[in-house]
C-alpha cells in the first residue's frame, strides 16, 4: 500500500510520491509551483506573478525577483521584466504601461507626474520647476549688474555738447507679469539695440530692469533711436513703467552743455537749480506725474535767490545742494553729467519725448537768463515759446500753459 501524507499547507491528503518535499514538509501539487526563471520549487504563495495578464506572464521566486531582471512599478505596484521598464520617478521605476501618467522634462530628462511640467516659451519646451528657474536665470546673462557702466558712445552731432543719456525703469508688480515674456523683451532689446543701450538690474525693481541709453543728441533720441519700438516691445511683454510704484525716468545731461570751463558750468547749473526750486511745487510735480510718496527719490533742492546773492554766493549754495545726496530733483553727484530725477517712468512715447524736451528747454533757458532776472521769471517765460510739439501738447494737456 502506497504511503499517504497530509499537505503541510492545505491539509489535503494524497500519496507521498505525488507530493513535493520542501524543507521537512510535504506539499501537494496544487500548493507548489516552479519559478519560471530559475526552476526552483516554491510554494505558490512565495511566487510572484510577473508581467500579469500578458502573453509572457510568469511566476518568479523571491530570490530572482530581487535581481536586476525584474522590477516593481511604483505607479501600479505590479512586477515586470526589465524590458518593460520606462523610467523612474523619485528613484522608483515606472513600467511602460503607466508611462502615460508621467512626463519627461525636456531639459533635465527627469520624470514627473503628468501636469507638473510648465511650458516655457523662451525655450519652446515643457520644463520642471527647477529648469524653469534655471531658464529665468538666463535673464541674468542679458541684464547687467547695477554697477555695470561701459564707456559711453555718443550718437548725433551737437556743437553745444547737448548729449542726453536716458535711464528708463520697467517693472511689473502685478498679476499680468510673465517671466517668459520679460525674458523675450530683454533678449530683443539686447539683440537689436545693444549698440545704443544696455540693461541693468536695480534693487528698487522687483521683476524688471533699467534701460540705459548711451548719450545722444535730442534729435537722435527723437528721430533715430527707436524709442517707440523699445516701448512697444516692453508693453507687449508684460512690462510697465508709469503704472508701478517702482519706476522712474532719469535723464542725464552733459555738464559740458553748460560751458567749457568749470566756472561757466557751475553758474549755469546753479541757475537751473534755482528754476527747479522755484517751480517745483507749483508746476514741476504736476509735470512729473509723481505721487507724494515718491518724492523721496527726487526731493526739492530748495535753493533760493536773495537780493544780496552774487554769482559766487549762489554757486556756493548750489554746491551745498550736492551735499544732500543723489536723491534730489537734479542729482549733482556725477562727474560728467547732471541727472534729472523728476519724472515718473512712462511707456508713452510722446510723454517720454516731452520729458527730454523739458530738460533741454529749461536747461537752455538757464544758460541764457541773468541771475538777477530769475526772481521775475515766470513758468510761461520758459515754456511758452517752445518749438517742441510733444512738449507743447503735454503742457496743454496738463494745463501747465
Amino acid at each position: 500500500m502506497k504511503q499517504q501524507k497530509e499537505c503541510a499547507y492545505c491539509g489535503y491528503v494524497c500519496e507521498k510520491e505525488d507530493m513535493y518535499l520542501i524543507g521537512d514538509e510535504y506539499y501537494c501539487l496544487d500548493c507548489v509551483g516552479i519559478c519560471d526563471n530559475c526552476g526552483s520549487i516554491e510554494l505558490y504563495d512565495d511566487l510572484t506573478i510577473v508581467n500579469y495578464g500578458r502573453d509572457d506572464q510568469r511566476y518568479v521566486c523571491s530570490d530572482c525577483l530581487n535581481t536586476d531582471s525584474f522590477f516593481q512599478c511604483r505607479s501600479c505596484d505590479e512586477y515586470y521584466t526589465s524590458n518593460s521598464y520606462w523610467g523612474s520617478y523619485l528613484g522608483s521605476p515606472i513600467c511602460e504601461h503607466c508611462s502615460e501618467n508621467y512626463e519627461v522634462c525636456e531639459q533635465c530628462d527627469n520624470v514627473f507626474p503628468a501636469g507638473e511640467l510648465e511650458y516655457c516659451s523662451r525655450t519652446d519646451e515643457y520644463l520642471c520647476i527647477d529648469c524653469i528657474r534655471d531658464a529665468d536665470c538666463d535673464v541674468e546673462n542679458i541684464v547687467n549688474e547695477y554697477s555695470y557702466k561701459p564707456s559711453p558712445v555718443f550718437f548725433g552731432d551737437s556743437n553745444e555738447n547737448c548729449f542726453l543719456g536716458i535711464e528708463l525703469e520697467v517693472d511689473n508688480e502685478g498679476d499680468t507679469y510673465n517671466p517668459d515674456r520679460v525674458y523675450e523683451a530683454a533678449g530683443y532689446l539686447n539683440d537689436n539695440y545693444n549698440d545704443k543701450l544696455y540693461l541693468k538690474r536695480d534693487s528698487s525693481l522687483s521683476r524688471g530692469f533699467e534701460i540705459v541709453s548711451h548719450p545722444c543728441t535730442p534729435e537722435y533720441h527723437f528721430n533715430e533711436f527707436g524709442w517707440n519700438d523699445v516701448m512697444e516691445v516692453c508693453k507687449t511683454h508684460t512690462l510697465l513703467s508709469h503704472d508701478t510704484s517702482t519706476c522712474g525716468l532719469h535723464i542725464h545731461l552733459s555738464r559740458r552743455y553748460f560751458g567749457e570751463s568749470q566756472a561757466e558750468q557751475d553758474l549755469h547749473i546753479a541757475k537751473l537749480i534755482l528754476l527747479i526750486s522755484k517751480f517745483y511745487d507749483s508746476h514741476i510735480l504736476k509735470f512729473s506725474r509723481r505721487k507724494e510718496h515718491e518724492l523721496s527719490w527726487c526731493a526739492n533742492p530748495e535753493l533760493n535767490y536773495e537780493s544780496h546773492d552774487t554769482e559766487a554766493t549762489i554757486v556756493d549754495k548750489m554746491k551745498c545742494c550736492k551735499s544732500k545726496g543723489r536723491y534730489q530733483a537734479v542729482n549733482l553727484e556725477n562727474t560728467n553729467t547732471i541727472e534729472f530725477r523728476i519724472f515718473k517712468g512712462t511707456l508713452n512715447t510722446n510723454t517720454f519725448l516731452a520729458a527730454i524736451q523739458f530738460v533741454v528747454t529749461i536747461s537752455s533757458y538757464a544758460k541764457q537768463i541773468k541771475l538777477a532776472d530769475i526772481p521775475f521769471t515766470s513758468w510761461r517765460d520758459i515754456f511758452m515759446h517752445s518749438d517742441f510739439p510733444e512738449l507743447n501738447n503735454y503742457l496743454k494737456n496738463k494745463e501747465l500753459i
